[in-house]
C-alpha cells in the first residue's frame, strides 16, 4: 500500500548485492517507509508504521503513537528475538527486511507503475463499507497508514467530510483535509491530526448512527435520522416544535437547525443523562419521546421559565447564538461589572459566554455560560469585581479568543499539572516544580511548534486544550487488586477514606499516588462499577443531580485551570468531598470553602 508523503527529500536507497555486501549512494526519491533506520528518540510517520507493523506480528500490544520509545524499542528486540536477528532494538534494513517492508522493495513500490496497482487491491468501496467505533486512544497523523486509517476514512465519509469513494489506507491530503472539515465543523481544535479529542467525537457520531436507540421511531425523526448543527427542513422544525413542549427550547420554530437549537438540544442531553454533543441522533429522539416537560426551575441557571424577579431580562434566556437588544444590555451590566471588555455589539459570541462564564463562577451559581433567570437576578445585586480578578485568576476578560492560562514566572498547583502533561508528551525531562521558568517555556515552545500552534511559549487555552488531548494517551487506568462484587455505598466510602494521605501523582492510578480522575476510577472499580478514565469523560458518563438531590457516592466536579471538568471528588455527606488534590493527596475538603464553591460545576451520579 502506498502511503502519501507530502515532501520530497534526500533519502539513502540501498541495494543489497548478491553478495550480501550493503551498497549506499545518494538520490533523490520519494521517501517510503524502510529508507531510514529507526531507533529510540525518533518520532515520525515511520516509527507509527514501524508500530503497527509489529503489533500485525503480535509483538507490540500499544497505543501506536508514532514515538519510538522504551515499549517500541521492546518490542523490536522481540521481534528480531523471534526472526534469529542481532538483538539491538534498532530498525535497521534487516529488521525491515524480515517485516517485509526492506528498503529495495519499498524504493520500487513507490514507482508511478506499481503505486497504482498495489493500493487497488485493498480499497474498500465507502458506500458499501460498515462505519464501525474506533480506538480512541490512538493518534493518527499525516504518513500514517493500515486499518485504524482505512477506518477513519468509512466513518468520515458515511457523514460526508471525506470525499472519496473508496478507502486508500495512507493519511495524505485528503484524509487531512476531512479531518480538519470534521474539526472545524464540530469546533475542535483544527490540526487535521486525528487524536482523542477527533476520534471521541467521530466515535460519538458513528454510535448514533448505528441505530442502538431501542426506539424505532419517533415524532421527531426517525431511528436512522440524525440532525445536527446546518441541518434544515421539516425534521428539524418538528425536532424544535418538540423541544419547546418540554420546554427546552425558546426560539422560532423556522426548521433551521442553528446554534439555539444546538444548544437546547445539550441541555435536553445533559438533563437525559444521554451523550451530550448536541447532535439529535437516534439515542437522542428515543429519550425525546419518552420525556417529560421539565418544570420552570428545574434547570437552574439555564431555564426559559419564569422568575420572581419583575425585571424583564431576568425572564430571557440568553446564549451562544443570541442576539438583540438584550444581549447588548447584558454586555454592557457585565462591562460595568469588570467581566467584559469586548464590543457591545448586541451578539452573544465567545466572548461574551466567557465574560458570562467568569461571573457565574464568581457569583457561585452554576457555570454553563448561559445568562438565564438565575444568572439575571445575581447580576441585579452584584458589585463590580477588582481589576486584578478577583473571581478566580481567569484572564478571560482580556479580551483574547485565545485566552492565557498560564504564562512565564507563574508559581501554583497548575504549572506542575502543566510539565507533569508536558513530561508525558516527550517534551519536558526536568522535575515538576510547579514555577514557570525558562526551562517550561521551552519546554511549551517545542510543543506548539510541533503541533502547529502560535510559538509563543504562553499557554492559552488551544495550547492546553492540545496538551490535554497529546498527553492523556499516556494516561492508565486504575486496575485495583479486587473487586467487591455489588456496589454498596457504605464500603465505596470507607475505601476512600482509607487511602487519605496517598500523595498525588499526576496520570497516577495506584496507591503509589492518584490524580482526582484516576483516584475516582480505582475507588469505584474497587466496589465493581467501571468509570472512564478522566475528569471529563466521568462527567459525561454520569446523569446530573441538583445540589438539593445530591447524596453520599455521588460525584462533585470542579472547572480549575480549563473551562469545563477539570477536577472531581466523591461526595461523603454533610457538604464535604473526598479527593485527589494536587497539593494536598488524598484529603477530604468542602464545597463551601472559597475556592471550590467558586469552582463548583456540577454533581453527577452513576
Amino acid at each position: 500500500m502506498k502511503v502519501e508523503m507530502s515532501s520530497v527529500r534526500t533519502a539513502v536507497v540501498s541495494t543489497v548485492a548478491a553478495t550480501g555486501v550493503m551498497f549506499a549512494a545518494p538520490a533523490v526519491t520519494e521517501a517510503a517507509f524502510g529508507d531510514q533506520t529507526l531507533r529510540v528518540g525518533m518520532s515520525n510517520s515511520d516509527v507509527s508504521t514501524l508500530q503497527e507493523k509489529l503489533k500485525e506480528k503480535g509483538h507490540y500490544t500499544y497505543t501506536v503513537d508514532g514515538v519510538f520509545g522504551p515499549l517500541t524499542r521492546q518490542a523490536v528486540r522481540d521481534f528480531q528475538r523471534a526472526n534469529n536477528l542481532q538483538v539491538d532494538g534498532i530498525a535497521g534494513p534487516q529488521t525491515f527486511g524480515a517485516l517485509g517492508t526492506s528498503s529495495s522493495s519499498s524504493s520500487n513500490s513507490s514507482s508511478n507503475s506499481s503505486s497504482s496497482s498495489s493500493g487497488s487491491s485493498s480499497q474498500k468501496s465507502i458506500s458499501s463499507a460498515s462505519a464501525a467505533q474506533m480506538n480512541a486512544s490512538q493518534v493518527l497523523r499525516p504518513g500514517s497508514s493500515g486499518s485504524a486509517v482505512e477506518q477513519l476514512q468509512i466513518n468520515l465519509g458515511k457523514i460526508g467530510f471525506y470525499k472519496q469513494s473508496q478507502t486508500t489506507g495512507s493519511y495524505g491530503n485528503s484524509t487531512r483535509d476531512a479531518v480538519r472539515d470534521f474539526q472545524r465543523a464540530r469546533n475542535l481544535s483544527v490540526d487535521g491530526i486525528a487524536g482523542p479529542q477527533t476520534l471521541g467525537q467521530l466515535n460519538r457520531e458513528v454510535n448514533a448512527s448505528s441505530g442502538s436507540s431501542s426506539s424505532g421511531s419517533s415524532s421527531s425523526g426517525s431511528s436512522s435520522t440524525i440532525l445536527r448543527s446546518g441541518s434544515s427542513g421539516e425534521q428539524v422544525r418538528s425536532l424544535q416544535n418538540r423541544l419547546k413542549e418540554l420546554n427546552y427550547f425558546s426560539g422560532s420554530v423556522n426548521g433551521s437547525y442553528n446554534s439555539a437549537t444546538q444548544q437546547a438540544v445539550r441541555d435536553f442531553q445533559r438533563a437525559a443523562g444521554i451523550g451530550v454533543d448536541g447532535i439529535a441522533g437516534p439515542q437522542t429522539f428515543g429519550a425525546l419521546e419518552n420525556a417529560s416537560p421539565r418544570s420552570s426551575g428545574s434547570s437552574g441557571n439555564a431555564s426559559s421559565g419564569s422568575s420572581s424577579s419583575g425585571s424583564s431580562t431576568s425572564t430571557a434566556t440568553l446564549r451562544s447564538g443570541s442576539t438583540g437588544e438584550s444581549v447588548r444590555s447584558l454586555q454592557r451590566t457585565l462591562t460595568d461589572l469588570n467581566y467584559y471588555s469586548g464590543p457591545i455589539s448586541s451578539t452573544f459570541g465567545p466572548q461574551t459566554q466567557q465574560a458570562v462564564r467568569d461571573f457565574q463562577r464568581a457569583a457561585g451559581i452554576g457555570v454553563d455560560g448561559v445568562a438565564g433567570p438565575q444568572t439575571f437576578r445575581a447580576l441585579e445585586n452584584a458589585s463590580p469585581r477588582s481589576s486584578s480578578g478577583s473571581s478566580g485568576g481567569s484572564n478571560a476578560s482580556s479580551g483574547s479568543s485565545s485566552n492565557t492560562v498560564l504564562q512565564h514566572g507563574a508559581r501554583n498547583d497548575n504549572v506542575r499539572e502543566l510539565q507533569d502533561r508536558l513530561k508525558a508528551a516527550g517534551f519536558f525531562s526536568g522535575t515538576s516544580t510547579g514555577y514557570f521558568g525558562d526551562v517550561t517555556k521551552r519546554a511549551v515552545t517545542q510543543f506548539q511548534q510541533r503541533w502547529g500552534l502560535t510559538a509563543d511559549g504562553i499557554v492559552t487555552t488551544s495550547t492546553w486544550n492540545k496538551l490535554e488531548e497529546v498527553s492523556s494517551i499516556h494516561q492508565g487506568n486504575a486496575t485495583p487488586g479486587s473487586s467487591g462484587g455489588g456496589f454498596n455505598v457504605t464500603n465505596l466510602i470507607a475505601d476512600a477514606s482509607a487511602l487519605i494521605g496517598v500523595p498525588y501523582r499526576w496520570g497516577g492510578t495506584t496507591t503509589a499516588g492518584f490524580d482526582c480522575s484516576g483516584f475516582i476510577q480505582y475507588v469505584f472499580k474497587q466496589n465493581g462499577k467501571n468509570l472512564p478514565r478522566t475528569a471529563a469523560q466521568q462527567h459525561a458518563a454520569g446523569s446530573h443531580v441538583s445540589s438539593s438531590n445530591r447524596r453520599v457516592g455521588d460525584i462533585v466536579f470542579f472547572e480549575t485551570y480549563t473551562s469545563g471538568p477539570s477536577h472531581n471528588g466523591i461526595y461523603i455527606g454533610n457538604g464535604q468531598f473526598i479527593h485527589a488534590g494536587s497539593s494536598t493527596g488524598v484529603t477530604i475538603a468542602s464545597l463551601s470553602s472559597s475556592y471550590w464553591s467558586q469552582r463548583y460545576l456540577g454533581t453527577r451520579r452513576h
